[in-house]
């Protein structure tokens, strides 16, 4: 989930609300308690769905990233053959690297300036 979640943070970068303002802390505190509890509820749903729910687990021998309606859920994949898949998969797994380095070059950028050259 790490890869995925991070494509998500890399182009929400500097996405803000002006009704919670650019400090998280501050932010998720002015969040409601419905809020945080369907932030929380589907994360840990999410959780369990890829740490128990699907056997063999990825670190026994399953397939990493195989998430029950999160891989495919409108069957785009459903013709294409073992090796194209696999192929995909990888190419999925690559991409959720290279975002989670973006993020990184992110937050090193934030707080620490000039750390990251290409970035202001």
């Amino acid at each position: 989930m790490s890869g995925r979640a991070s494509q998500i943070r890399f182009r929400a970068w500097g996405i803000t609300f002006e009704s919670l303002g650019r400090d998280g802390y501050a932010a998720w505190d002015a969040t409601p308690e419905n809020g945080k509890a369907q932030i929380l509820g589907i994360v840990g749903l999410l959780e369990i769905l890829g740490e128990s729910a699907i056997k063999p687990h990825y670190m026994a021998g399953g397939t990493p990233g195989k998430i029950p309606l999160l891989w495919d859920p409108l069957g785009f994949t459903a013709k294409l053959s073992s090796e194209v898949l696999a192929e995909k998969r990888v190419s999925e797994l690559k991409n959720g690297r290279l975002a989670m380095i973006g993020v990184i070059s992110l937050v090193s950028a934030h707080f620490i300036p000039n750390s990251v050259p290409l970035l202001p």
